[in-house]
């Protein structure tokens, strides 16, 4: 065996033992033990961050769809209802043909037997006979034009109001596939998602058959309108004005003969007409008398002031109701008081007028002499009332804000990638493998949110500003003014406020309630078990699959 010797041994140990005390007393890479620890702290704080990141990102994410789906199921429900008032509108404009021709018809008959009365006068207006004739065959063939269109007419309206029960039950199940395919859109994060207004889905829209009546003041307006217009476009802007509302009067009072509708083809009632018109022409006449009056006493006063010498002429006594005149008979030739007694004649015979005259009787002479030289013939041929032919109004107990105007939405979400941060957390903590994550609460992949359509008036549902314009209470179905809005949460339904007590929980529902300008998704109760978030997600999933279009 080889041995060192002993200088080369001591050399060796002195070596070793200065290396050691260099290694023992040297102080670099100490602060590496320190950082090596705040590292992993960092890296625990970094995921943390990212972590909630990605939660505020997913439930901005998630209340985003939510509130996309209800307000589009809103959106298509407000769409169904105006389109039902489009279909009113055409209903109107169809009937408003019939109504036109008819008015065509009244007017060219009242023209006849007015030109006949005048060519009947002797020695004067024969030529009003030509017109009467021509006239009289206008209003015929007009009314046999009428007669083959009336059966089209009715079959379009009745069409027509077929349409609008069919969208009236097709809408609200096609707003649910509507605001599914809205909620496709958010994947990911949202798994599964679709909104529903249940009380329209069993029932349709809140619609119901309106009045004929409505209908037939509608299409009214429309004929006149459309008569009127020719006058408004060669600068006869106030007679269009004057006869569009006297049209619209004579359509409003004879609604069954013009329209054809409840009461048939007969003749319109157009008592108030004659009652207006009499009334006027009776305040027309006293005031001409008058106006009579005053001119032929001036005149007699004037012919008693150029007298020579001047006759002494007084007004009718209100006592005797007649005039009292002196003069110089001496005087005065035969011609000048003659003159005198025929002027003071005349004032006492128009004065007696004035005294005897009675309006009411006036008034009854007169209604009685329009109704004989304007009579109404019966239609020909009254159209058929077979077939619902009624517009669409809203249900007599809707009014902006009930349930049946509320569209839900329930938004299922996907949670996984969620689980990024809470590891990153374990991994920079060195926790415990055995130790098992804190899981997110159940209901945080579910969000919801409220919608609402409304008919965009002011003032209350009943008032004239709103859906009782003139008293029809028909008002909302006849403007297009249906809109979508999205609400704080307010239980519309029993069924979806329970089932979203089970998915987020009491306090949730409360907050999404009380607490303004706040929409709570997936805030709840955390102890949730899982089976409740899987039931949801299935009724979801089943409710996409097994859509029925009622």
């Amino acid at each position: 065996m080889r041995t060192r010797p002993p200088e080369v041994a001591a050399t060796w140990v002195a070596r070793l033992s200065a290396r050691a005390k260099t290694v023992r007393e040297d102080q670099q890479g100490a602060i590496m033990v320190l950082g090596i620890f705040m590292c992993s702290c960092i890296v625990g704080v970094l995921w943390y961050v990212a972590g909630l990141g990605d939660a505020i990102v997913y439930r901005e994410r998630m209340q985003e769809a939510a509130d996309a789906v209800a307000f589009s199921g809103a959106v298509l429900h407000a769409r169904g209802m105006n389109l039902i008032v489009l279909i009113n509108l055409l209903m109107a404009v169809v009937l408003a043909i019939r109504v036109a021709l008819k008015m065509l018809i009244l007017a060219l008959t009242i023209a006849t037997v007015i030109f006949g009365i005048i060519g009947l006068i002797p020695f004067c207006c024969q030529w009003a006979l030509g017109i009467a004739d021509v006239t009289g065959q206008a209003a015929s063939r007009i009314q046999d034009v009428l007669d083959e269109i009336d059966p089209i007419i009715d079959e379009i309206l009745v069409a027509l109001h077929e349409l609008e029960t069919v969208i009236a039950r097709v809408v609200p199940p096609a707003a649910i596939a509507g605001s599914w395919q809205v909620a496709e859109k958010y994947k990911p994060p949202v798994k599964e998602g679709a909104g529903a207004a249940v009380d329209e889905v069993a029932n349709g829209l809140p619609v119901e058959d309106g009045t004929e009546d409505m209908l037939c003041g509608k299409a009214g307006e429309a004929a006149a309108m459309v008569i009127a217009w020719p006058l408004e476009k060669i600068g006869l802007g106030k007679g269009a004005s004057m006869f569009e509302g006297f049209m619209s009067k004579i359509a409003r009072a004879g609604s069954g003969y013009f329209c054809e509708m409840g009461s048939g083809g007969n003749a319109p009632d157009l008592d108030s007409i004659y009652d207006d018109q009499a009334k006027d022409t009776c305040s027309k006449r006293q005031e001409q008398m008058q106006i009579d009056y005053n001119k032929l006493t001036t005149d007699w006063h004037t012919a008693c002031s150029k007298t020579n010498p001047p006759a002494s002429c007084m007004d009718p006594d209100p006592f005797t109701n007649e005039t009292s005149m002196t003069y110089d008979e001496t005087k005065l030739t035969l011609s000048e008081i003659s003159n005198l007694k025929s002027l003071a004649a005349k004032v006492d015979a128009k004065y007696q007028d004035i005294k005897n005259f009675e309006d009411e009787k006036c008034q009854k002479d007169e209604k009685k002499n329009m109704k004989e030289k304007t009579e109404v013939p019966e239609s020909k041929n009254s159209s058929s009332n077979s077939g619902n032919k009624k517009p669409m109004m809203t249900k007599k107990d809707y009014k902006n804000g009930v349930k049946n105007s509320q569209f839900m939405s329930l938004i299922y979400g996907e949670t996984d990638f969620l689980g990024a941060g809470p590891r990153g957390v374990k991994v920079g903590a060195f926790k415990d493998r055995r130790v098992k994550e804190p899981a997110e609460p159940k209901s945080a992949n579910i969000s919801f949110a409220q919608a609402e359509f409304f008919y965009d008036c002011s003032g209350e549902w009943d008032t004239g500003s709103c859906n009782n314009e003139g008293g029809t209470h028909e008002s909302a179905m006849w403007h297009f003014k249906w809109r979508a809005r999205l609400r704080r949460y307010n239980a519309p339904n029993s069924y979806f406020d329970t089932a979203l007590k089970l998915a987020v929980g009491e306090y949730g529902i409360n907050a999404a309630r009380f607490i303004p300008g706040m929409r709570f998704s997936g805030i709840g109760n955390s102890k949730l078990r899982l089976e409740i978030a899987d039931a949801a997600k299935s009724s979801i999933s089943d409710a996409k699959n097994n859509l029925v279009f009622h």
